[in-house]
């Protein structure tokens, strides 16, 4: 099966999405991760995430693929588990 068997141009590259859910405990820096992966960036100062926090990062993984990975940051409180179900089934 070729490209245009597939409904895609040669040139088109196919795109996968991943969603990645950074969980834990509060304070422990899974903002300051999820940051530093995305923009490649350290920041000293960061406040605790309130409810989700939401970023993209986009890999080129070879010349006919990539990932769009959607990284979900998710505040480390006691209400967790009230959370995260909702965010799985989006």
């Amino acid at each position: 099966m070729n490209a245009d068997d597939r409904g895609e141009s040669a040139g088109e590259q196919t795109e996968h999405l991943l969603k990645i859910l950074i969980v834990g405990d509060g304070n422990v820096g899974k903002s300051s991760f999820v940051h530093r992966y995305v923009s490649g960036q350290f920041n000293k100062t960061y406040r605790m995430t309130v409810g989700v926090d939401f970023s993209v990062k986009l890999l080129h993984w070879s010349d006919k693929e990539k990932v769009r990975l959607q990284l979900w940051d998710i505040a480390g409180t006691k209400k967790l588990p009230l959370v995260v179900p909702r965010i799985l089934k989006s």
